[in-house]
């Protein structure tokens, strides 16, 4: 044979083994994008299978709808103090702005000839509103000052709970649905 062929003959064998190689890489490379897409050993429908623990997505819940109720109840007691001092405190000071205040009474809360009728009055005012009481409901000015404090701290208490809880069950929702 000569050179010529000798390259005639082996020329179909070369294009041959190129194809066959060209295939067997496509088939493996098909058979590992089928497993890959697969994510694992095991494959549906061929039996029984069970969720990875990963695809658990526990609901967090620190602020529960018991301890809301606590809250609540706290804040009523809370509120109820302040609505009653408020409600007698009211009360009072409407006494006090129906009084006739003598010249004596003016004195002795210690207004002077150079203070205004203004500034006279709030002294009334205040001395009244610090020892006068509403037919033996009396809530004196410091009671009704801490009780006020004490109702906005636990509605700004109450209020930040649901708003964390809203949060929480915005959340829930998130977690639960891929």
């Amino acid at each position: 044979m000569t050179d010529t062929s000798s390259r005639r003959a082996t020329w179909p064998l070369v294009l041959l083994l190129a194809l066959a190689t060209a295939g067997l890489v496509a088939d493996d490379a098909a058979r590992s994008d089928v497993s890959s897409a697969q994510g694992s050993a095991a494959k549906p429908l061929k039996g029984e299978i069970r969720l990875s623990p990963g695809k658990f997505r526990p609901i967090s819940m620190p602020v529960t709808l018991e301890g809301i109720n606590q809250k609540i109840t706290e804040f009523s007691r809370r509120a109820s103090g302040y609505e009653y001092g408020a409600t007698a405190r009211t009360q009072i000071a409407r006494q006090c702005a129906s009084k006739a205040y003598t010249v004596q009474d003016q004195k002795a809360v210690g207004c002077t000839g150079t203070d205004t009728v203004d500034q006279c009055m709030d002294k009334l005012y205040a001395h009244c509103l610090k020892t006068a009481s509403n037919q033996g409901h009396n809530v004196t000015i410091q009671e009704f000052q801490e009780s006020a404090k004490t109702a906005a701290g636990e509605a700004r208490a109450l209020s930040r709970m649901l708003n964390q809880y809203a949060d929480q069950a915005d959340q829930a929702v998130k977690a639960l649905v891929p």
